[in-house]
């Protein structure tokens, strides 16, 4: 039988729209996985915001001086916490990049079930600082280059009950970007201005390059821990419809022919979008991008 007899043309219209039906729902099948992906993302970021000792829940960063910075509820203090907690409830002592706390003795604060007076208090720069709690309170030392300060959490501050929800982009396959990694040399760091026009050094791991209609990008990749990249990035909707200071993204790392994928879908406001108590860095020069990214979290504000 001849391939252009009609039997044969009808078998082949058969067969291609058998296979178009196959083909089409598996893609929309796909689509909606990474929907219902994004949506659980989602879902996890305002838990992260929203939770107990979330960045809804920040109260306060208190910067300290070298010497003794008393602290309690009492204005008279050099550090006043909120009401709730004692008038009086010991000092901070920095000492040579090294600080202690003293609390007085009728004063219950905890570390863990422990309730020490005299604490040497470890930052955050070494990944797991000292954590005291008192009642709904819970504070920690935080370092910045040579800065030492106090970040105060409140589990019932009231801009967690106030939270308006997150607003985003529609999900888009269009912002789910290929990109391959070019190595920064080994150690190699950037300074970075943050919000409290604080100089900050960052890890730089390399170079993310990737094309958008064409037209090729590069973004500055830093250290992300050990399965990601951190980016820092801002676009032209930076200030208009998303937040002012630019946009996070963490994107994975590399596989073994050097390729990642950016997905702009789950680009993300800084702490700072949600707190005044936070030490943003903000994107460099070479992360302003030169396109709108309309994609991801649109400005909480």
């Amino acid at each position: 039988m001849s391939k252009f007899s009609p039997f044969y043309c009808c078998c082949s219209v058969f067969l291609l729209v058998a296979c178009s039906a196959k083909v089409q729902p598996l893609a929309e099948e796909a689509t909606n996985l990474q929907k219902e992906q994004i949506k659980q993302w989602q879902t996890a970021r305002v838990q992260e915001v929203t939770s107990a000792d979330g960045w809804l829940s920040l109260a306060g960063l208190f910067w300290l001086k070298e010497g003794i910075t008393t602290f309690g509820s009492d204005a008279a203090n050099q550090l006043v916490f909120p009401a709730s907690a004692p008038k009086e409830m010991g000092q901070f002592i920095l000492e040579n990049g090294l600080v202690t706390m003293i609390i007085k003795e009728e004063v219950p604060v905890k570390l863990g079930e422990a309730s020490p007076k005299n604490i040497p208090l470890v930052p955050d720069k070494a990944g797991h600082p000292t954590t005291l709690t008192l009642g709904p309170l819970s504070w920690y030392l935080i370092q910045r280059e040579n800065r030492f300060g106090i970040r105060l959490k409140d589990s019932q501050n009231p801009a967690i009950k106030t939270f308006k929800g997150i607003t985003h982009f529609p999900f888009s396959e269009a912002w789910q970007i290929p990109a391959i990694l070019k190595p920064a040399t080994k150690e190699a760091t950037i300074t970075l201005r943050n919000v409290i026009d604080m100089d900050v050094t960052m890890q730089l791991e390399g170079y993310l390059h990737f094309e958008i209609d064409d037209v090729g990008y590069r973004l500055e990749a830093l250290d992300g821990g050990p399965d990601a990249y951190f980016i820092i990035f801002a676009d032209d909707t930076t200030g208009e419809t998303t937040y002012g200071a630019g946009r996070y993204l963490y994107v994975p790392k590399v596989d073994e022919v050097n390729k990642t994928m950016i997905d702009f879908n789950k680009a993300h406001n800084p702490p700072c979008a949600f707190t005044d108590f936070a030490t943003c860095p903000l994107p460099s020069a070479a992360n302003i991008l030169a396109l709108g990214v309309l994609a991801g979290e649109q400005d909480y504000h």
